[in-house]
């Protein structure tokens, strides 16, 4: 038996590939399957923001991030189809569970924020963040968090005082039999460099003549920002920030820092049979 070496260059980071070994006994049509595997390329180490993870089913890099079971009780974060990561609870076992982000170059002009809610206030979940260095030593983001609500909260994190290679840890300690904790839209951007991101970047609609369609929903975040974003769109799109009063502007305030969770509605609504495709400009003072 003769062990061979293959290497496979230029491969994606992040990427699954599959290999089919085919067995040659050096006959004329003597070639036969032997074996298939899939294996996946390791994440790039990220040094450009902003970073955002959606978790969607379409994201090249959700699969960069890391669950831990640390009380080997065979519960711990899981990826949902729906586009989020969750801690899924114990009936008998305490959580002590790990959400570990890719690895990020900081230089001390970075701030962190995502997503996280709880199914019940019934059930609280609990949490801490901690930042992470390439030896394993950790540094605690934030105190311990309780989570009583099913709405989507936003959490910052404060990476200023951090340079280096470092992930980000979401510890879930969460009491025996809660439910569920849920994690989405991670973000990590320069604090000083002014940006705009949307989430979704495209939508796709259907209607029917003088019928607007229901409203889609994208989340506006900025960073650094001059002023207020202001949303356009020309016919037969139409905007809202609050999803009630459309027309072909919205504006939506900006908060210090991160935005947090600002939504933007957009509808199709058309007046002549026709396909049609439009772009939603989103300007802040010189920013766009």
């Amino acid at each position: 038996l003769e062990v061979s070496t293959l290497t496979f260059n230029d491969l994606t980071p992040a990427t699954t590939y599959t290999v089919r070994i085919i067995a040659d006994c050096g006959e004329l049509d003597s070639l036969s399957a032997a074996a298939t595997f899939s294996f996946t390329t390791e994440c790039d180490v990220f040094t450009t923001y902003p970073y955002v993870e959606t978790f969607a089913t379409t994201s090249s890099t959700r699969y960069c991030w890391t669950a831990i079971d640390a009380n080997h009780d065979n519960y711990t974060f899981k990826y949902s189809e729906s586009g989020y990561m969750y801690y899924g609870y114990n009936g008998s076992n305490a959580a002590n569970d790990w959400l570990i982000s890719p690895e990020f170059v900081l230089n001390g002009s970075q701030i962190a924020d995502f997503d996280y809610w709880c199914s019940s206030s019934s059930w609280p979940e609990k949490f801490q963040v901690f930042a992470i260095d390439a030896e394993g030593n950790d540094t605690a983001l934030t105190n311990v968090i309780t989570v009583s609500t099913s709405d989507h909260q936003n959490l910052q994190l404060d990476l200023s005082a951090f340079t280096g290679n470092y992930k980000i840890g979401i510890h879930c300690i969460s009491a025996a039999n809660m439910f569920n904790l849920y994690i989405d839209n991670f973000r990590v951007q320069s604090a000083d460099v002014a940006a705009i991101t949307v989430d979704p970047t495209s939508m796709a609609f259907t209607g029917i003549v003088n019928i607007a369609t229901s409203a889609k929903a994208a989340v506006i975040n900025g960073m650094a920002l001059e002023g207020e974003i202001v949303a356009t769109v020309t016919t037969p799109f139409e905007v809202s920030a609050d999803g009630a009063t459309f027309g072909p502007t919205a504006t939506l305030e900006v908060e210090e820092g991160l935005t947090t969770l600002n939504t933007l509605f957009v509808r199709y609504n058309p007046t002549e049979p026709s396909n049609h495709e439009g772009i939603v400009a989103l300007v802040s003072g010189e920013i766009s």
